[in-house]
């Protein structure tokens, strides 16, 4: 068991043996620093744990089968979630579930550094291809679609998004605005593939995880 003290253990893995009972992920704090939110992803099930600081509680907010991710809005009533490609939320004391905000085949959304939008990846049915929506946070309503096929990652300043594009062989880092123009090349890898990246805050730096993805072919010879 791996815990960490917040006032409160809350248990982050438990094992049985060798076998994992529970992964939590997607960890939220509210600005005053007195609520935190996680995702708890079972053998069936994933919950929302909202954990009271102050008086060392926490709830299950919401106990059903979803992605395991989710997002605090900017006023911290709700936390979005994704299920079966839907986009819903659920409001912050667990008691209520807006389904009627969810949008059909929609995945891997981000939340703006505001707040107040939603970046989300989808496939449209009609154009048989993925592409990019933006919605808003709190009405659910289109602000947006643009033509990225790749999972996206907010800019720090809310006013672009950044994903992969892969030429001959090698992804790269790009940036597009949402108000228009060219994407732009943010990075220029000669090789490797890349796994993950996020900005700064500030918005200095960028981290990038690369990997390699070794094609050598060896011929092994067993003696008899």
């Amino acid at each position: 068991t791996i815990d960490f003290d917040l006032r409160l253990h809350v248990s982050i893995a438990t094992t049985e043996g060798s076998k994992v009972r529970s992964v939590v992920n997607s960890p939220q704090m509210s600005r005053d620093t007195r609520t935190f939110y996680f995702a708890s992803s079972g053998y069936s099930v994933s919950d929302i744990w909202r954990v009271d600081l102050q008086r060392g509680t926490r709830q299950s907010i919401y106990h059903e089968d979803f992605s395991g991710n989710i997002s605090l809005s900017a006023d911290e009533e709700w936390l979005y979630i994704e299920k079966y490609w839907r986009l819903l939320r659920v409001r912050n004391d667990g008691k209520q579930i807006d389904t009627t905000f969810a949008e059909f085949d929609v995945f891997g959304s981000r939340l703006s550094p505001d707040g107040i939008r939603l970046a989300c990846s989808r496939y449209n049915r009609k154009l048989e291809q993925f592409e990019t929506v933006v919605v808003d946070a709190k009405s659910g309503k289109l602000l947006q679609t643009l033509p990225i096929t790749s999972p996206v990652e907010w800019t720090p300043d809310g006013r672009g998004l950044c994903f992969i594009i892969t030429t001959n062989n090698v992804p790269n880092i790009w940036m597009q605005t949402l108000a228009g123009g060219k994407p732009k090349q943010i990075t220029h890898f000669p090789s490797d593939e890349i796994a993950h990246f996020r900005w700064s805050p500030d918005g200095k730096d960028l981290a990038v995880i690369r990997r390699s993805n070794p094609s050598d072919v060896y011929l092994l010879t067993v003696k008899k």
